[in-house]
Parts: C-alpha cells; structure tokens; sequence
C-alpha cells in the first residue's frame, strides 16, 4: 500500500513540474515559433498566390520565434507585417517554388 501511495505521489509531482515548465516556457519565454503568411511582392519575388475576396492575394511563409514579435493587439490596433531583421538567424522568410504543388508568381525582378 505504501509503495502505491508513493507512486501516484511520483505522478502527480512529475505532472505538476511538467505543467510548470511548460508554462514557463510557452507564456513567460515564449520560447516556440509563430508561422505566418505575410503580404509579398510579385514584382520583386516569387509568391504563392492566394485566392482573396474578389482578387488573387499574393503572400509568402514566415517562420520566427514568439518573443521576437512585437506584442500587438490586431482587435483593436494595425499591427506591422511581420518580416525578418538581418540579425536574426532563427527567422525563416519561404518564398513558392515552381517545384511545388501550389501556384505561384514568377518575380519579375529575381
């Protein structure tokens, strides 16, 4: 009985450290990436292309770490796109490829 007892005690405190840490890193660190769709050029560079209300929207993939995003809230303020500053290593910019399954844009300017 007693080994029992320390066994779901073993469990409980493992689930409630789990919980912590994972708390800790997804709310306070903000330690995961935010993939997004972004607006993109198709002058500039190859894009998929969307289908939006009424007109093709052009957009490409972006891949960044949650605490390099500015805090924004989209109800109630415009919030800037999303993009990758030069010094950020772990920011990832996915741009269509003709080899995909997807339409895209050619960028006339590549």
């Amino acid at each position: 009985m007693r080994l029992r007892a320390f066994l779901i005690f073993l469990i409980v405190v493992g689930a409630v450290v789990s919980s912590g840490l994972a708390w800790k890193r997804f709310y306070v660190d903000r330690n995961y990436y935010i993939y997004a769709q972004v607006p993109c050029d198709p002058l500039v560079n190859s894009c998929f292309i969307g289908e939006g209300t009424g007109a093709s929207q052009y957009y490409k993939k972006i891949q960044k770490l949650a605490y390099l995003v500015p805090a924004c809230n989209g109800w109630n303020e415009a919030c800037p796109p999303l993009k990758c500053e030069p010094n950020e290593p772990q920011c990832k910019e996915t741009y269509c490829t003709p080899e995909e399954d997807t339409p895209c844009t050619s960028g006339i300017f590549q």
